[in-house]
């Protein structure tokens, strides 16, 4: 490959990606902070709960609750800052 003609661009962010897209999940649950929480609508173990618990340990490593409340309700919140 040529240095040559390599261009460094050091003055603006880089574009965003277009092959791989952002997760929703990480947009929503990597600004909460201590005490924010939401509510899902699912069953224990169908694919909803599964997603929302698999984004929880990638996005959130240990510092959230995730509890029923009702049959087919559960809440997800953030218990440590």
């Amino acid at each position: 490959m040529d240095t040559s003609k390599v261009k460094v661009v050091t003055n603006r962010p880089a574009p965003k990606r277009k092959t791989q897209p952002s997760s929703k999940w990480r947009e929503l649950l990597t600004p909460m902070k201590r005490g924010h929480w939401f509510e899902v609508k699912c069953n224990t173990q169908d694919k909803t709960y599964n997603r929302v618990c698999a984004a929880a340990n990638t996005y959130c490593r240990g510092r959230y609750t995730f509890y029923k409340i009702a049959k087919g309700r559960y809440v997800f919140e953030i218990n440590k800052g």
